[in-house]
């Protein structure tokens, strides 16, 4: 894999970085702002995905081999077990979409027909989504067992919901749209 020169593209990326607004604290991994750095953690990337590690250090992503995930280097958001042909570019847009740096990159419309296609729904979860209530009966009849990576709220699906910033992934993504926080925290 070749690591191209990508000085000029680094310098134009920092001065849009740097003119956004100043309520932004900046990229929380200001080590990997230049495309190079991003794409030397890449190299470990597995391969047979159809993420390719140009694509992604071009995204703004980092790879993390110890925990086998891909990370945003301006607002850390987390991506794991990544299926063959999703669009990162949507994952990040409804896992972490006030992050300036995929503001800058793909622009206000795109994450805003990103949440208008996902139909998220923002009213309160019914109370028998809370994750306390799921365990209130008495009736034993009534115990689910579960694996781990079962969706915690239905039982049914697999938990692929990565909450935020307290990083449990625990639900579903039928479950998840229809609460404001981890029914953990």
């Amino acid at each position: 894999m070749a690591i191209c020169d990508t000085s000029a593209r680094d310098q134009a990326l920092i001065r849009t970085l740097l003119s956004i607004s100043e309520q932004s604290s900046g990229p929380k991994h200001p080590e990997y702002i230049a495309y190079n750095d991003r794409l030397y953690t890449l190299i470990l990337w597995l391969e047979g995905l159809s993420q390719k590690p140009e694509i992604l250090a071009e995204m703004g992503l980092c790879y993390n081999y110890y925990e086998n995930q891909v990370y945003c280097f301006y607002c850390d958001c987390k991506m794991s077990r990544l299926q063959h042909g999703e669009d990162l570019w949507i994952i990040h847009a409804i896992l972490a979409p006030y992050y300036n740096y995929l503001r800058t990159r793909k622009g206000e419309e795109f994450i805003e027909k990103v949440y208008t296609s996902v139909n998220f729904n923002r009213k309160p979860p019914p109370k028998s989504l809370h994750c306390h209530d799921q365990y209130s009966s008495s009736d034993k009849s009534d115990i689910v067992v579960m694996k781990p990576l079962d969706c915690k709220i239905c039982f049914r699906k697999e938990g692929k919901i990565l909450f935020l910033p307290c990083s449990h992934l625990i639900d579903c993504a039928e479950c998840a749209i229809k609460l404001e926080e981890c029914c953990i925290c």
